[in-house]
């Protein structure tokens, strides 16, 4: 919110904004200093900057250093990929990228952020870890006026840790193309051909929530074929739109209205410690179901479908009775109570120690416990949310590996970068195509909005 309000303060109160794109964003409009970086180049000018740290001796942690692992074998492995070597190729001279790697080492405190433009490029994967190592190494994460981590009152990372989730990757891989899963789950370009390829384990049906992946996916004239294929398809939405018109079975939740407002997801990735909560407008009609309870509903189902034994239809069973009974304000309620504010937070280590599929037997005695900490009555007489202040340090007590400890170069990424192609110069005559975000239709989100999307066409190259 009001991130041109946030960037003019930097500036008045002495800070320096600089923006490294391709394109002239209404960011980089703002921005002290402006470096058109070539598409798709970002790992060469990341490498660069962390070669300088290291050879100008500007690496400084702070106090990370204690639990940092993997300084030694970083600084071997960007030696070699100096200002000059990548220079060309990204665009920006020698010099204007050590003075990047010096200022940033300079400032008393620095925060490095990067998002789409970098993570749907060439290489991306090794450049949104960069961008974390070079807060690392200039002791810029964790702290304030750096990059920081929340502490939300619903923790949806501890709740999720509970179950043992903590993140995997290449657990196993996908049938078609062998992509590795990463969370749970596969690349979205993978999802067609699953579906069109024939054999063992090909995807015939398909549940979708929201969302319009035909619109919003690569290659969604390939999609929208594959959907056409399928034995069975649901969808909850409320549209009938390019994905949703595949649909045997059309599951409408409550519009926007009609359900209560929480949300949990950017709670927890906010620039600040808030926690709200909005009542529905208006009653739902009768028969009428929330998507929380198409989802309990369509899980519960399908989980009994997949049960081998009696006690694991009994769990089933008693995790649907509990969340009905619950509904989602009883839901919120038992999170804030488990969360930092809460006053069940002990719970969470029974939780722990016996599995989430006691959490039924537990939840009860802490929503009858002590009310002393926050609690959704609290919350709700508070109709503009609670601010529960500024992000705080938070490491060693955020991290979930397993000894608490950064790694700051994992195997994977070593491997990646060590097969990492040199830079080649672009030529003068090549044109490079970069992705764009249109304001009034951000993703495929506002396409169902025929007010949102009128005008003239903006397809233009």
């Amino acid at each position: 919110p009001d991130v041109k309000g946030r960037l003019k303060a930097i500036q008045k109160r002495g800070g320096k904004v600089v923006v490294i794109d391709p394109r002239r964003t209404e960011t980089a409009k703002m921005a002290d200093e402006h470096h058109f970086v070539r598409p798709g180049t970002d790992v060469y000018l990341l490498l660069a900057i962390a070669q300088v740290l290291f050879e100008e001796l500007l690496v400084a942690p702070g106090r990370l250093d204690d639990i940092l692992d993997g300084k030694k074998d970083m600084a071997r492995l960007v030696a070699n990929w100096k200002p000059e070597k990548v220079a060309e190729t990204v665009g920006l001279p020698a010099d204007a990228i050590r003075k990047l790697a010096r200022d940033i080492a300079a400032a008393p405190r620095a925060a490095i952020y990067s998002r789409v433009g970098v993570t749907t490029s060439a290489h991306s994967t090794l450049s949104a870890w960069l961008v974390y190592v070079i807060n690392i190494l200039t002791g810029n994460l964790d702290r304030e006026g750096g990059v920081m981590f929340t502490k939300p009152a619903f923790d949806i990372v501890a709740l999720g840790a509970l179950s043992g989730d903590t993140g995997s990757f290449d657990r196993y891989r996908s049938r078609v193309h062998g992509y590795p899963e990463f969370g749970g789950e596969f690349p979205v370009t993978t999802l067609a051909d699953e579906m069109l390829t024939p054999g063992k384990g090909q995807v015939k049906a398909f549940v979708s929530h929201a969302g319009n992946p035909v619109l919003s996916c690569p290659d969604g004239q390939k999609l929208d074929q594959a959907l056409n294929n399928l034995d069975f398809m649901v969808s909850i939405d409320f549209y009938i739109n390019e994905t949703t018109r595949h649909a045997d079975i059309i599951l409408p939740p409550t519009g926007q209205l009609e359900h209560a407002q929480f949300d949990p997801i950017f709670q927890a990735v906010a620039v600040r410690n808030v926690v709200k909560f909005t009542p529905a407008l208006v009653a739902k009609p009768e028969g009428a179901l929330h998507d929380w309870e198409i989802l309990n509903g369509l899980t519960t189902r399908l989980n009994r479908l997949r049960a081998r034994d009696r006690k694991t239809r009994l769990q089933i069973a008693a995790t649907d009775r509990f969340v009905r009974k619950l509904g989602d304000r009883g839901l919120v309620d038992l999170g804030l109570r488990l969360g930092p504010y809460g006053t069940g937070g002990k719970v969470l280590d029974d939780l722990r120690r016996n599995g989430l599929h006691s959490l039924p037997k537990v939840a009860w005695k802490v929503l009858r416990g002590e009310r002393k900490g926050l609690t959704l009555k609290k919350l709700l007489a508070e109709p503009h949310g609670i601010d529960l202040g500024p992000l705080e340090p938070m490491l060693p007590e955020r991290l979930f590996t397993r000894d608490q400890r950064i790694n700051l170069v994992p195997a994977l990424y070593f491997r990646a970068l060590q097969g990492l192609p040199a830079p080649k110069p672009v030529a003068p005559e090549q044109m490079l195509m970069i992705g764009r975000r249109h304001i009034r239709s951000n993703n495929s989100w506002m396409h169902n909005s025929q007010r949102l999307v009128k005008g003239k066409g903006r397809c233009n190259a």
